[in-house]
Order: structure tokens, then C-alpha cells, then sequence
């Protein structure tokens, strides 16, 4: 009975280094092989604490992007930024409601409206045509949207985010826009 009991006892102690967190394994494995773990653990810890962070929005230097500019009739006071959104031939006109929202109306009747460049996307023009996998990582601060041109997406406006549009057949971005 006690050879029993001494097998029932090593087994549920056997069972119990199976349950080993990880650290504790982690640190064993360091005990055991000595000061090359060590090394090795610390010169992670400092490549770790001394790799760069991605750059913010705010560390990124302006692009300069040579930007559409099409024939437009120009109604709105104050007038946007820029035009490279609008339209060839269409009218832009400012919001009723908002004056640094602009509407860009086409002799056909269809509108577009611009929510002004908080988002930077004057200088991502350049991403138009572009494969979608192709664009960089958003950086760290930023607020990016990507979707197809036909997926539902809310409507809640944030100027400070960058909607990226891209077509789901060719997987190209169609547009670049703030909101």
C-alpha cells in the first residue's frame, strides 16, 4: 500500500511540473545554462527598450505630392485648400451649414464634398492607382479607414481621419480623402 501511495504521490508531483507556468520554466532554463542565457536574455531586453517606434503623424515630414487641378467654377467663400478632389467642370460651393465643408457639383447633378486636409491626405494622393497592400503601416497616431468602394461604412465625420477607398476586383486605392 505505501508503494502505492509513493507512486500516487510522484505522479500528481509529475502532474504538477507538467501545470509549470511558462516563466518558471523560462527561468530554470536560465539557471541551468548559465551566463550565455543571461547575455542572451539581456541583449534582448535592450534591443527591445532601444528599438525605434513608428514615426506619428506629427514626426512625419511633409510630402509634396503634385496634385490635380481641375477646371472648376469656384462659388465657395472660404474657398478649400485645394481642388484635386473636385470634378473636371463641377461648381464648388461651401456647405450650408458647415463653410469648411466644400460640395463639388457636377453639370449631372452628383456631389462631392470635401472635408478639408486635417488628415493629411493632399500629400497620399500618390497612393491612387497604387495596390492597397502596397501602402506603409498607419503611424502610430493616426486614424486610417480602408475599405473597399462598396463596403457599408459609417457616416460619422472625423476630419482627422484618413479614408483609404480601394476596388475590390483590382485591389487598387480609387481614393484618398479626410472624414
Amino acid at each position: 500500500m505505501n508503494d502505492d501511495m509513493n507512486n500516487d504521490h510522484e505522479h500528481r508531483m509529475a502532474r504538477r511540473e507538467y501545470y509549470r507556468p511558462a516563466w518558471s520554466l523560462i527561468l530554470d532554463t536560465i539557471r541551468s545554462r548559465g551566463a550565455a542565457c543571461s547575455l542572451l536574455l539581456g541583449a534582448m531586453t535592450v534591443g527591445a527598450c532601444t528599438a525605434e517606434p513608428e514615426a506619428s503623424v506629427a514626426d512625419t515630414a511633409s510630402r509634396s505630392v503634385a496634385l490635380a487641378t481641375p477646371s472648376v467654377k469656384m462659388e465657395a467663400n472660404p474657398p478649400p485648400a485645394f481642388t484635386y478632389w473636385a470634378p473636371e467642370g463641377s461648381t464648388i460651393r461651401n456647405h450650408p451649414q458647415d463653410p469648411n465643408i466644400w460640395i463639388a457639383e457636377s453639370t449631372d447633378g452628383s456631389r462631392t464634398y470635401y472635408f478639408g486636409d486635417q488628415c493629411r491626405a493632399s500629400e497620399r494622393q500618390d497612393w491612387v492607382g497604387q495596390p492597397v497592400e502596397s501602402l506603409p503601416k498607419p503611424p502610430v497616431d493616426a486614424v486610417w479607414r480602408i475599405g473597399t468602394t462598396t463596403s457599408p461604412q459609417t457616416s460619422d465625420l472625423r476630419r482627422e481621419r484618413l479614408n483609404i477607398s480601394f476596388d475590390e476586383n483590382t485591389r487598387r486605392v480609387a481614393s484618398v480623402a479626410c472624414g
